[in-house]
């Protein structure tokens, strides 16, 4: 990845750094260049703010592209994956911060919003938490005394503002000229994007919504165009593709991690959508 400028504390690949009820990802800061490439890739289980300090560029979920600049935040859920974009004339600065909690308020709330905040209202604006996430990068590059005491209360600050923010920015969303039915099909889109991994049974579904399977199919299709099995499905092939790419697991843990019924199955399901198999897949794809 061409880059500027690069910082960054990453705990993505072992225990997240623990500050109070807050886990700690990985936060940093890049200034792209105008060939800067970050990649599509998977989140785990953690939400991140990019938080943009200058340039223009855009923010691409789950194949929905958002332009994002100066002053803006997006906000991403666990199981998305997503690519940021560059201007290659006014290339993007921004800071990241990724974090999960275990504080079951706050746990609550950010699951409220998981299933409530659609993806073209993934932006919103506050310099109280840029400044915040900008004065802990600070910390972290000083570790200065009481650093522990001064970051608990900084993270645990900036997740308070975050929820608040997106409480309010998802009822002004909802007050938009957007149906009921087409509110309830961006959050069943949301839920299933953001629970690929747990899901099991699109049955679970009638639980989480509280309507019964068969309104909640027949208004998704006549809503969206396609069967939720279809939507399902699509988005369960798309991570197992991006997982594939990142040569980490073999494809039968893959196909355990998606929860298909077997191997045979994955591989049958890829192939149709792909048109190869997943090893055949993974080799004719160029290496980086």
């Amino acid at each position: 990845m061409d880059r500027n400028y690069f910082l960054e504390w990453n705990y993505l690949k072992v225990e997240p750094r623990r500050f109070g009820v807050i886990q700690l990802h990985q936060i940093g800061r890049l200034f792209c260049s105008p060939t800067t490439r970050i990649g599509t890739h998977l989140h785990g289980d953690c939400f991140e703010l990019t938080i943009v300090t200058g340039g223009e560029g855009a923010v691409v979920t789950n194949e929905q592209r958002l332009s994002v600049e100066k002053g803006d935040i997006y906000f991403s859920f666990p199981g998305d994956f997503h690519d940021i974009v560059t201007s290659e004339t006014d290339p993007l600065k921004y800071d990241f911060f990724a974090f999960n909690t275990d504080d079951p308020s706050l746990k609550a709330d950010l699951n409220d919003i998981m299933c409530t905040l659609q993806l073209n209202t993934r932006i919103f604006r506050d310099d109280r938490i840029g400044n915040l996430i900008s004065q802990a990068i600070a910390e972290l590059s000083a570790e200065e005394e009481y650093l522990q005491e001064v970051l608990t209360c900084v993270f645990l600050q900036a997740v308070y503002y975050i929820v608040r923010d997106l409480k309010l920015h998802t009822k002004q969303a909802q007050t938009d000229n957007v149906s009921l039915n087409e509110q309830l099909c961006y959050q069943i889109m949301n839920y299933i994007d953001t629970h690929v991994y747990s899901m099991t049974t699109l049955a679970e579904l009638s639980t989480v919504f509280n309507y019964n399977y068969s309104y909640l199919s027949t208004t998704f299709r006549n809503t969206t165009k396609r069967t939720l099995s279809d939507y399902y499905r699509s988005r369960k092939l798309e991570v197992a593709r991006l997982l594939l790419l990142q040569d980490k697991l073999s494809s039968s843990q893959i196909a355990e991690k998606l929860n298909f019924s077997s191997l045979y199955a994955f591989s049958k399901s890829f192939k149709s959508k792909f048109g190869k198999s997943p090893q055949l897949y993974k080799k004719s794809q160029p290496r980086p």
